[in-house]
């Protein structure tokens, strides 16, 4: 909800800034903040403490650009 604000707020005053969501971030919510209008996302933890990082950043990834074309 509050990335869709700050979004909300960027287009409706005309101005120019990028929003970033640090912590918290996971395949299960990325996308949802991506359609919202997330454009910078840290996820250390998520990354990190996986099995396998290099595999779990290329699967963020594809969730993020797949989630960019469903933009709402």
């Amino acid at each position: 909800a509050k990335v869709r604000q700050l979004r909300r707020l960027r287009e409706e005053r005309g101005l120019r800034y990028r929003i970033e969501v640090d912590g918290g971030i996971g395949l299960e919510n990325l996308s949802e903040l991506v359609r919202a209008g997330a454009e910078i996302l840290v996820a250390g933890t998520s990354v990190f403490h996986a099995a396998d990082p290099t595999a779990t950043v290329r699967e963020m990834l594809k969730a993020a650009q797949l989630a960019v074309a469903q933009k709402v």
